[in-house]
């Protein structure tokens, strides 16, 4: 399966919005006005927003968000592909090439999961995030280091 990374058209964004109104993922995810969210990259060098396919079809969106050396990392699986290994392949996938679609090269990724998204655990877990502590919020603060 070839995995491609690519820039959101407005077709994309439809699709996105509509993994949203699923309840696997409007649980965990909570963004309410998806206009301003997808114009977050406007006049934001700092801010990436990808589609993640497998073999051509929209599995995955990934938004990362650079801090100094940190990059903040939200990632969105199709519900339809939940619980088959698809975000452990997209995560992993991006983590090897994360510096090459952002023009540089955060030392650390960063991933706050709501403590009960056990699937999303597992996920980020899987591909070498650790827990580090709690946010304010009291998500679980989960760090990749990249390249070790």
């Amino acid at each position: 399966m070839t995995c491609t990374f690519e820039s959101l058209t407005p077709a994309d964004r439809e699709v996105i919005r509509g993994w949203h109104a699923h309840e696997a993922v409007k649980r965990w995810c909570f963004i309410d006005d998806w206009d301003a969210y997808f114009a977050l990259p406007e006049g934001n060098p700092g801010c990436y927003m990808f589609k993640a396919s497998l073999d051509g079809k929209l599995l995955g969106f990934f938004h990362l968000e650079m801090d100094g050396g940190e990059g903040h990392l939200l990632l969105i699986v199709d519900p339809a592909a939940h619980h088959r290994g698809i975000g452990r392949r997209l995560l992993g996938e991006f983590l090897k090439r994360a510096p090459g679609l952002t023009g540089g090269d955060p030392s650390v990724i960063v991933a706050n999961i709501c403590p009960g998204n056990a699937t999303s655990i597992r996920c980020f877990e899987a591909c070498g995030f650790r827990l580090r502590g709690k946010d304010a919020d009291g998500d679980l603060r989960y760090e990749y280091r990249m390249g070790g």
